[in-house]
């Protein structure tokens, strides 16, 4: 394994991710969003991003460690990835393109 590799399935990852965030921006009701802690919110949109990151990093990368904002994950191994599906689910989920 290179870092080129990684850097392309780092972007690859990151299209998918936002094909849901594209998909669903400006469409979400407040039905689709709980408060995980006081002013800190998750959405299905947070989830359903997360989930599909996760299954192409792990096709591509089966040995490798995947830890999600949502989900958590192992922090143990020789190669782990860090998974922040949405960065701004305030913005996000008001409509405020800035996220």
């Amino acid at each position: 394994m290179n870092v080129e590799e990684f850097v392309r399935s780092a972007k690859e990852a990151a299209l998918i991710g936002g094909q849901v965030l594209r998909e669903n921006f400006r469409r979400i009701g407040s039905e689709s969003v709980e408060e995980k802690a006081e002013k800190d919110f998750v959405s299905f949109v947070d989830r359903t991003s997360e989930e599909r990151i996760r299954a192409y990093l792990s096709r591509c990368f089966p040995d490798h460690r995947i830890v999600g904002e949502e989900e958590g994950g192992e922090l143990e191994g020789e190669f782990v990835w860090f998974v922040d599906p949405l960065d701004g689910t305030k913005n996000y989920i008001a409509g405020f393109p800035i996220f």
